[in-house]
């Protein structure tokens, strides 16, 4: 950083491959990635089953009806700014100051719109407690907004390591006092109390790590931001419409109590798109720098799908099986209502991780206006798919849900046949090893856990077929292909060492 410019660290030369620095620092993104996801999604999940144990599908409900309307409030803080940020080749104080101040006043004028609306809003769910949790809430739209640039710029200059410290910290820290809360009987204000308290901390170790931007301003600036981020914000409301529809729906006509039976199944795939958020955040660069070589940019997306299926294919195959016995073990019987949409939610989250790929894919080509489409086609089926579902409660919405992607994910294919060349054969080769491992997890999952029936109890039985699965899983791979198996296992340890050349 010279001269008041903030040079891009990824403007270099890509025709003969990345520099042995840039690749250093892209194994550094991936391990960081690793490691965020794995421990953030560690602290989620034991403070979500924390907190559901002390608090009861109700209390979860009211606060999952308010999450509705911040999420959707979260895309306009957002700005689409931050993805400015880290594009522009040179960046200067003036950029990066004006972008900041676009998001703090975005943040601001929606607390003071959700301040205000709050009344309404919560007479729209029948629900009055949510007047009060609403007006709190507001607050952490204007946290966030403050962190949005700062993070931009670490992420802009690959300070990964930073950007894990802060969110590993803010996440168990607020996890912290989210369950003390709770357990000193604060009901839904423990978690709206971790929510803001999260925020609260992530900033406060984002600026320590990069300080905040000048202040400074430039309204023809403002307006070359905008050029470019309106289009990401437009993708992101028709995807936020698309992937909170149906929650919105359930949170009218079924009340808080089924929307927090639901939101607990909708964890298995928010955890699961979580990691791979984190971990793939370095699949766009690669995909752009083989954006000239289609044969090899096939080839790439190939061997990512497969190293994705090989991960989530077992995963996921695993929920479906231990969720009768480990849901209402660990969260209690007033969440065995769960087990079901737990189980389809897991089943559709293979087709939703594969489809969340092939979004880069298109996006290096310098087709973002097919992510655009594509997001409008998906409100569209969501729009006729979710009502017929909501008329056999959260079990058919699940299940439309599930049935819809499945065909979409068909149609993305044909989408991506036309810019790659790739063919469904070898799509489906691709995704062979996974499919049919994970069945024979599945037989050998089945078989255990009839032969132990009666002997220990359904906990300790779900253990021991679940390992006792993933070992036929990882044998049958090794077996059956030895060369998908070698090279999953070199890219496992690069990723683990790094490059130290």
């Amino acid at each position: 950083m010279s001269d008041g410019v903030y040079q891009t660290q990824a403007n270099v030369h890509e025709d003969a491959g990345p520099s042995p620095a840039l690749r250093t620092k892209v194994a550094s993104g991936v391990r960081w990635g690793l490691v965020v996801s794995i421990l953030t999604q560690v602290g989620r999940v034991a403070f979500m089953l924390a907190l559901m144990r002390l608090l009861g599908p109700r209390n979860f409900g009211i606060v999952g009806q308010a999450a509705v309307f911040i999420a959707i409030a979260q895309i306009f803080v957002h700005f689409g700014l931050a993805a400015s940020i880290v594009q522009r080749p040179t960046l200067d104080h003036q950029e990066v100051g004006t972008a900041f101040w676009l998001n703090v006043a975005m943040g601001l004028i929606l607390a003071a719109a959700m301040v205000l609306a709050a009344p309404l809003l919560a007479s729209f769910f029948e629900t009055h407690e949510l007047a009060a949790v609403f007006r709190v809430l507001a607050l952490s739209l204007v946290l966030k907004a403050m962190a949005i640039v700062p993070t931009a710029l670490l992420t802009r200059n690959m300070r990964f390591a930073g950007i894990a410290t802060a969110e590993i910290t803010s996440t168990f820290t607020s996890g912290l006092i989210g369950v003390g809360a709770a357990a000193i009987g604060a009901g839904y204000w423990a978690l709206v109390i971790q929510a803001v308290s999260l925020e609260a901390l992530y900033l406060l170790m984002i600026v320590h790590l990069n300080g905040l931007p000048e202040l400074t301003w430039s309204t023809r600036t403002a307006r070359r931001l905008w050029s470019f981020s309106s289009r990401i914000v437009g993708a992101d409301l028709v995807n936020y419409a698309s992937g909170n529809f149906d929650k919105i729906l359930i949170a009218k006509f079924l009340g808080a109590t089924a929307l927090g039976l639901y939101s607990l199944a909708f964890r298995v795939l928010q955890l699961t798109l979580g990691v791979m958020g984190q971990v793939g955040r370095v699949i766009l660069p690669t995909f752009s720098r083989l954006q000239n070589d289609r044969e090899r940019l096939t080839r790439t997306f190939l061997t990512v799908t497969e190293s994705v299926s090989l991960a989530v294919f077992p995963t996921m195959t695993l929920t479906i099986l231990i969720a009768p016995a480990g849901v209402p073990a660990v969260l209690g019987h007033a969440w065995a209502e769960a087990i079901v949409p737990v189980q389809l939610v897991a089943a559709l989250t293979i087709p939703c991780v594969l489809v969340s790929y092939m979004g880069p894919l298109t996006v290096a080509l310098g087709r973002a206006d097919c992510e655009f489409y594509w997001s409008v086609v998906t409100l569209i089926a969501m729009l006729v798919a979710i009502p017929i579902g909501l008329l056999w409660g959260i079990i058919g919405v699940a299940g439309s849900f599930l049935i819809m992607l499945c065909a979409l994910t068909a149609i993305r294919l044909a989408v991506v046949q036309r810019l790659i060349p790739i063919t469904a054969r070898g799509y489906l080769r691709a995704l062979a090893p996974a499919s049919a491992c994970s069945v024979v997890l599945a037989i050998v999952w089945e078989l255990t856990d009839a032969l132990l029936k009666s002997m220990a109890g359904e906990l300790t039985i779900a253990a021991a077929a679940s390992a006792a699965g993933a070992a036929a899983y990882l044998i049958t791979l090794r077996v059956a292909w030895p060369d998908d198996y070698r090279r999953q296992l070199e890219f496992a340890r690069l990723i683990l060492r790094g490059d130290r050349r």
